[in-house]
């Protein structure tokens, strides 16, 4: 009974000094190496999180992150509480086989990384003349999945990197700043973790990313359902894989700071909801589909294709625009708004230097001005303008 439980929990693969034991409640402690340059490495035939919870205990080791590295054909599956014990810690759980989350609620975590990435270290000796041991993250395959019961935490960032995301569920931190993000990113990457910082700042980035020159995709690399919702302080949707977009039928708030969105391929609004307590900045190859979206503030929209419908707005806290293209830009194809609101408290503005702008059904309203700069203009059921 002993194996089967430990073997539905945490089972280190004796490659480093990490042990794990089972209380008589289910929890399991996991002792964490001995750290490195600040980070405890450990590597496991098994890494889940049953729902009666696991604890990193970090007394000891006082480490600044603890790597948890799966290194079978394992997958994990985390629904229940996580938790490190005695110093606060950064933490990342790597697993190339796939991630499930279903029920994760995260304490004493400074930064939290899910992925499916290959971990190797870059060592090195720093201008004091200590070792640091940055982390390598190489992600091209594996899939993270979240579940209904989504994933919590107060936490000052929160990255998920797969080739393949879906959010079925909450994901939500708890962490009130503009500072604070959820970021996502979607499609084969590299990155590379700075182990240096103090799992207590939330001014310095945790990690850097990069992309592959050459990186074909297609198809949708992050889905977000309908019952899906991204919550943070702020919000980041990274798609890597050239072409490959990102399907959005949930919701998405940014509570404190901006939204942001980058990618080649198309950020499909399947009656998603964006909404921003600052900014919010759309860069994908192409907006399409029926929805909300609202800024704070700034609204900037720089997709090659635009063919939407349902609301924007711009300004809905401060005094913001509005603006879609800019001076010059030349879309693929025209732009394209059917029954669409457009709002601001400043100004709305609607550039396109190529094919031209179509308007069917649409209201603006505006606080400044209303601009639509085009070499041509396709009106069907007229506009209307406020302000």
């Amino acid at each position: 009974m002993a194996a089967t439980a430990l073997a539905a929990g945490v089972v280190p693969d004796g490659g480093t000094a990490t042990t794990a034991t089972t209380g008589v409640n289910g929890r399991i402690t996991v002792g964490v190496a001995d750290p490195i340059g600040g980070v405890s490495a450990n590597t496991y035939r098994e890494f889940n999180v049953p729902r009666a919870g696991v604890d990193l205990d970090n007394n000891a080791a006082r480490a600044r992150t603890i790597l948890n590295q799966v290194t079978s054909t394992n997958p994990s599956l985390l629904e229940g509480p996580l938790s490190v014990l005695g110093a606060r810690a950064n933490v990342l759980i790597s697993n190339p086989n796939g991630v499930s989350v279903n029920g994760l609620v995260v304490r004493n975590v400074g930064n939290l990384a899910l992925a499916t990435g290959q971990v190797s270290f870059n060592d090195f000796t720093t201008a004091n003349g200590q070792l640091q041991r940055n982390l390598v993250l190489s992600t091209s395959e594996g899939a993270i999945d979240i579940g209904a019961e989504g994933l919590s935490g107060t936490l000052l960032n929160l990255e998920l990197v797969a080739r393949h995301i879906r959010v079925g569920g909450t994901v939500e931190n708890l962490y009130g700043d503009p500072n604070a993000r959820v970021r996502v990113v979607a499609g084969a990457s590299r990155a590379e973790i700075d182990t240096s910082f103090s799992p207590t700042d939330n001014l310095t980035p945790w990690i850097d990313y990069s992309a592959p020159a050459i990186n074909p995709g297609g198809g949708i690399a992050l889905d977000i359902t309908g019952a899906g919702s991204l919550s943070s302080g702020r919000i980041e949707m990274m798609v890597t894989d050239q072409g490959a977009g990102v399907r959005h039928a949930g919701s998405a708030f940014a509570t404190a700071g901006d939204f942001l969105v980058s990618g080649t391929g198309d950020l499909q609004l399947a009656s998603g909801r964006i909404k921003a307590k600052q900014d919010v900045l759309i860069g994908s190859g192409g907006l399409t589909g029926a929805g909300d979206i609202s800024a704070g503030r700034h609204l900037q929209i720089d997709s090659d294709r635009v063919k939407l419908a349902g609301s924007i707005a711009a300004g809905t806290g401060t005094a913001g625009d509005l603006v879609i293209g800019s001076a010059g830009q030349v879309h693929g194809q025209p732009l394209q708004f059917t029954d669409t609101t457009l709002t601001a408290s400043g100004g709305v503005g609607l550039f396109d230097a190529g094919t031209g702008i179509g308007l069917s059904g649409v209201r603006a309203s505006a606080g400044g001005n209303v601009l639509i700069k085009a070499p041509r203009l396709t009106t069907a059921a007229g506009i209307a303008t406020h302000g």
